[in-house]
């Protein structure tokens, strides 16, 4: 009796569990474009020793053992279009797959009826009502997750009458595959185990084919067969005979869905391969179709208010409104911005020659331009600006010796920032510093146009 109960404790515990786990987000929901990382809490994640974390989009940062639990870091997809998060987590014997919506901010057209208040309901969520106006067109602003291909509009004109029409939501394929991967065994009898999970659980068994190092065009693949473990989860393994070569292997999963598909790599060695520590596997997702460069164009507006000095005796405030857009380029992203600002002085001193006693000038400075911007995605994120203003300098100028006159000149000048923003809800907090250069010179007026500057704001991404 006794050793009956000791085989099916061990049968037990040998089995690969499907835990029911427990997983909070921070922040949530997860909405694209708002964050860059994710951190999940995971409670009832089975098994012991190191958990080993896979996904189908973005990446794991870190994984971190807790006393009940574990703590996941994720990065998001640079793509901002509604995915499947498919999270396969495995510790020893257990398993979990983890599925969550990535929503992303979309601007949805819609024309209906002038002067109407229009709501659009996706999915189980109602956005609006917002007034289309004397037009009869406007831009919804939703969340929109995977898998919702249309939406119901309803508007309400101003004599009571009511229309309600599909409106068509576009979803960009991803890939719906997460998968994982370690070697173990002896060296010289390796084994190879897969597991697979997708997040959409209508998907096939995917196929899954290894490949040997030096591989040519003709060279024949191995398939390995995928048994299913529970709905949406698959696994299988892969046993190289001996003779076969050592080095480089890889792995190439195919699913259903276009862009559905991983190819990871493994190395199998004459060195051992302890059983309880799994090799090092690096995974090379293939590209995945997407609505391509516009996709990963962010645009951004900001406000900020500082003060500018012309190190004179020119002190005053200063406003500035930024529109922009900024595109990935090595490990920060390079952009343009519009920018426009308003900063006055009230005691600037306008030389006027000869034995006549200085003027005092009230100056207002209009800058308007377009600077070239470079960023790193830091937590503290820095930043460079540059580029080049247009001027529009007003001064009112009156003296002892001379009447009042008004004068408005146009200045070309330069203008450099850096800056460096904190993420904080939709967009982020900054603080920037530079100089702005302009010269006003002309028989009337002889000054600085522009200074040290130094502001601070908030941007928003769109």
């Amino acid at each position: 009796m006794a050793r009956s109960v000791t085989m099916l404790i061990l049968l037990v515990c040998a089995a690969p569990a499907l835990a029911q786990i427990k997983v909070q987000t921070s922040p949530s929901p997860i909405v694209l474009g708002q964050t860059r990382t994710a951190v999940l809490e995971i409670r009832g994640l089975p098994g012991l020793g190191a958990a080993r974390v896979d996904v189908n989009v973005g990446r794991v940062l870190a994984v971190e053992p807790r006393a009940d639990r574990i703590r996941v870091t994720y990065q998001l997809p640079p793509q901002r279009f509604p995915q499947w998060l498919c999270m396969l987590l495995q510790r020893g014997a257990g398993a979990a797959v983890w599925r969550q919506p990535l929503l992303a901010p979309a601007s949805v057209p819609i024309t209906t009826r002038k002067h109407a208040q229009v709501t659009l309901t996706i999915g189980h969520e109602v956005f609006g009502p917002t007034a289309s106006g004397s037009s009869g067109k406007l831009q919804m602003k939703v969340l929109v997750p995977p898998d919702i291909t249309e939406g119901w509009a309803e508007a309400i004109d101003d004599k009571g009458m009511q229309t309600r029409k599909r409106v068509d939501i576009r979803q960009h394929p991803h890939n719906l595959l997460a998968v994982g991967l370690q070697v173990v065994g002896p060296a010289r009898q390796p084994e190879v185990r897969i597991s697979v999970a997708a997040a959409d659980l209508s998907q096939p068994a995917p196929a899954v084919s290894v490949v040997p190092p030096g591989a040519g065009p003709s060279t024949l693949t191995t398939t390995v067969s995928l048994s299913p473990r529970a709905e949406g989860l698959w696994r299988g393994r892969f046993r190289p005979r001996p003779t076969d070569p050592r080095g480089e292997w890889r792995l190439r999963v195919h699913g259903r869905e276009p862009g559905s598909s991983h190819e990871l790599t493994f190395r199998l060695s004459d060195r051992p391969v302890p059983a309880s520590r799994p090799t090092q596997v690096r995974s090379t997702p293939e590209p995945v179709a997407d609505g391509g460069m516009w996709d990963r164009i962010r645009f951004n507006v900001s406000l900020a208010a500082g003060m500018q000095h012309n190190l004179g005796l020119a002190l005053g405030p200063r406003f500035t409104t930024e529109a922009g857009a900024d595109y990935p380029l090595g490990p920060g992203r390079i952009g343009v911005r519009l920018v426009a600002g308003l900063s006055w002085a009230t005691r600037q001193e306008v030389p006027l020659g000869g034995e006549l006693s200085p003027a005092s000038s009230t100056v207002v400075l209009i800058p308007v331009g377009a600077l070239l911007t470079y960023r790193l995605p830091l937590k503290v994120a820095p930043y460079a600006a540059v580029g080049v203003v247009a001027q529009i300098v007003r001064t009112d100028t009156e003296g002892e010796d001379t009447d009042r006159w008004l004068r408005t000149d146009v200045v070309p000048g330069v203008l450099g920032m850096l800056g460096a923003d904190l993420r904080l809800g939709p967009g982020a907090v900054f603080l920037q510093g530079g100089y702005q250069y302009g010269r006003l010179q002309n028989e009337d007026v002889d000054l600085l146009a522009g200074g040290v500057v130094l502001e601070t704001g908030y941007r928003l991404e769109l």
